[in-house]
């Protein structure tokens, strides 16, 4: 048996692809759910203790030997043992065992304690993470800091960009110095957290000011469009409100959201503006996914789209399921027989029985589809599963 991987990675597509290529028994498939807090890693440990006895339990009834089933759950057992148990806070663990193979994953979501025993790895838990990796851009941008972000839903990194002004000083040319210097934060604030600009001298005032933050917008634009290359992500701006409405003025990025983050941007961590910035670019990003949606919609009356989970395992089989959309929530246990194209209902846990949603999903992967997850109520029909056919 391998060892399992060392590193305890999120997820992306190609791992749940890889997932979904294993097709033999016996696939074993662990979920434990986060830790709280408080209890410091023991309740996931009585968890996976637990599951792997109801594993034990369901190889021995189908025959599997003990020594084969101490050697398929021997990495299991290792967690068990040592500090690599742990991972993140809120994170839970999803766990993937087959005589050929061993890999563990963190889930930065919530999920159900689950144990699966069959020939196929349960995957549909694992697909509300992909979204999750989409990237986009965060531009924190005040007179005095300028920082540029390549964020996802997972995490946020911060970019170098060569020659791009750190503040409005660096920003204006020589000839404007004096006024750069003249213009600053030193006036009070007005209770929202920020500090009005103070202006000292004679004459300009608001057209100097706004003078000088065009140029920095303008500046900070240009560089910033150098670094991106690509520019099919999108850029979220953190700005109070008169500079953030200046900079959409001015910018020539192609996906500049409409709506930024209003306020002072200076004191907000990478965190916390990543967190902050994902709820504007999400709804940016979820867009195919919801235009899929619409498609299933639309061609469910024209019979290239179905809510029927026995046509939809009949056409993913044989490779006609171009997009599936799903509800992790409720699995559907029972068989599949490909021959007489129906599907027999049991009991989870008991022989033969496997999520069939998960099957639909493992066959669309296996044959180049997309799977998407989602809130039931979002689902055509208020179906558990539908899928648009390719033909």
């Amino acid at each position: 048996m391998p060892l399992m991987e060392q590193d305890l990675i999120i997820p992306g597509r190609r791992d749940v692809e890889r997932l979904a290529e294993r097709e033999s028994f016996p696939s074993v498939s662990l979920l434990v759910p986060a830790n709280p807090a408080e209890s410091g890693g023991l309740e996931s440990r009585i968890h996976l203790g637990n599951l792997m006895a109801a594993v034990e339990e369901r190889l021995r009834d189908s025959g599997v030997s003990s020594d084969d089933i101490a050697e398929l759950l021997a990495p299991a057992r290792e967690l068990l043992r040592d500090g690599r148990f742990s991972r993140g806070p809120g994170d839970g663990l999803a766990i993937y065992l087959h005589p050929a193979s061993a890999r563990r994953y963190r889930v930065p979501l919530d999920i159900e304690t689950l144990a699966v025993v069959g020939e196929r790895y349960q995957v549909t838990p694992l697909v509300p993470i992909l979204p999750l990796w989409n990237r986009f851009h965060v531009l924190a941008l005040s007179q005095n800091r300028v920082r540029l972000f390549e964020a996802s839903g997972l995490g946020i990194r911060r970019m170098e960009v060569a020659g791009m002004p750190a503040s409005l000083a660096e920003a204006v040319d020589l000839e404007d110095k004096q006024q750069a210097l003249q213009f600053h934060t030193g006036a009070p604030g007005d209770g929202s957290g920020s500090r009005r600009a103070m202006y000292h001298g004679h004459g300009g005032g608001k057209d100097d000011r706004e003078k000088l933050l065009t140029k920095l917008c303008r500046k900070v634009d240009a560089h910033a469009l150098r670094s991106l290359g690509s520019r099919d992500t999108p850029l979220v701006v953190a700005a109070e409100e008169q500079l953030f409405h200046l900079y959409r003025r001015i910018s020539k990025h192609p996906l500049l959201l409409p709506r930024g983050l209003i306020g002072n941007p200076d004191d907000l961590d990478p965190g916390s503006l990543r967190s902050s910035a994902w709820s504007l670019a999400r709804e940016h990003l979820n867009q195919p996914l919801r235009r899929d949606l619409e498609k299933i919609s639309s061609a469910l009356h024209k019979k290239t789209a179905s809510t029927n989970l026995n046509e939809i395992l009949t056409a993913a089989r044989e490779g006609r399921v171009g997009v599936l959309v799903f509800s992790t929530t409720e699995p559907l246990w029972g068989s599949y027989d490909h021959e007489s194209r129906s599907i027999k209902p049991l009991e989870p846990g008991t022989r033969g029985a496997e999520d069939l949603i998960n099957l639909a999903a493992v066959w669309t992967l296996r044959r180049g589809g997309s799977v998407h997850a989602f809130p039931r109520r979002d689902i055509p029909e208020g179906a558990p599963v539908a899928a648009l056919f390719r033909y």
